[in-house]
């Protein structure tokens, strides 16, 4: 594959100059070339908690949208398609901010886990709910009129 320098200085995704013919109605051939559509872009990052600004494609503005956040998009695109060095710096610096977060919360899962749980008192068989003759009767909803804001309701209901 060619080497495209400007995917060095942006998020490209893999997009480049295409080359072809221009075809002219009486089928004339010149050569043109078909640039990707770069804009300057900036993005907030919820790991990080700051916006980032980028050169990027709009295809990469598509899969960012897609991915749900530039974070998810640098976490799973992998190094050879992003190419650009600020946005690998950038995806090594999230990948450890959730490695430390994920850390923490282990730590505090087996802090919590050895922890004495109050016990709960045992279920009595005589008195569990599942039974039907055991049924008190009462609605599961209240039937007053005065939870209904409307008087029309109120008169129906009568």
């Amino acid at each position: 594959m060619p080497r495209f320098n400007r995917a060095y200085k942006g998020l490209y995704g893999n997009r480049m100059i295409q080359f072809g013919n221009q075809v002219s109605f009486a089928e004339n051939k010149s050569r043109r070339t078909w640039k990707p559509n770069v804009q300057k872009k900036t993005v907030f990052s919820e790991t990080l908690q700051r916006k980032l600004t980028f050169r990027m494609t709009t295809y990469v503005i598509r899969c960012i949208r897609k991915f749900g956040g530039i974070d998810e998009y640098l976490v799973r695109t992998s190094d050879d398609e992003i190419k650009y060095d600020k946005a690998i710096a950038i995806k090594k610096e999230i990948l450890a901010i959730r490695a430390a977060h994920a850390q923490k919360a282990a730590e505090l899962k087996t802090i919590n886990s050895t922890t004495t749980q109050p016990e709960q008192p045992p279920i009595d068989e005589d008195h569990h709910e599942d039974h039907d003759h055991h049924h008190s009767g009462m609605p599961l909803r209240p039937t007053s009129t005065a939870m209904f804001s409307s008087t029309g309701l109120k008169e129906v209901l009568h």
